[in-house]
């Protein structure tokens, strides 16, 4: 193993156990810091409240990906970090992992159609309530305020 890699796994390992103990609440003060050390709240908060630190991040988190790769993912990023855990104890484990692309087709198309019911029922349930008038306020004091 290189010697890159070791500070890599190392920075990353002592990055991991910061956010748990973060987020945990061991270390209050620093749940308040992390996060915009993160794409996703950074990109959130510039595009809300525009700030020039969460503008700041959101462009050197790119910068570094763009240099360096995967880089942020592999340090940063406590689900990446996550991910390559579990990827290395899978391997170490098994060997091949066979593909199942039949598998994966199934439950995309389980999750897709999931997704286009609920979204019709939902669609349903609304053109239901809105022609229907049950959602007005019919009581008398509604039809005094209310006289048009």
């Amino acid at each position: 193993m290189g010697a890159e890699r070791k500070i890599r796994i190392g920075v990353a390992a002592l990055f991991f156990v910061t956010m748990l103990l973060a987020f945990s609440g061991v270390c209050g003060s620093l749940a308040g810091v992390l996060p915009g050390m993160q794409f996703a709240p950074a990109l959130m908060r510039c595009l809300t409240a525009f700030s020039a630190g969460a503008l700041a991040a959101v462009l050197g988190i790119a910068a570094v990906t763009i240099c360096f790769g995967r880089f942020y993912c592999a340090v940063f990023c406590p689900l990446g970090i996550f991910q390559d855990v579990i990827g290395f104890l899978s391997r170490r484990k098994s060997g091949v992992v066979p593909n199942f692309r039949r598998t994966r087709y199934l439950i995309a198309a389980v999750a897709y159609g999931m997704l286009n019911s609920a979204g019709i029922f939902c669609f349903s349930c609304w053109i239901r309530i809105r022609f229907s008038g049950e959602w007005r306020d019919r009581s008398p004091s509604a039809e005094r305020r209310f006289w048009w």
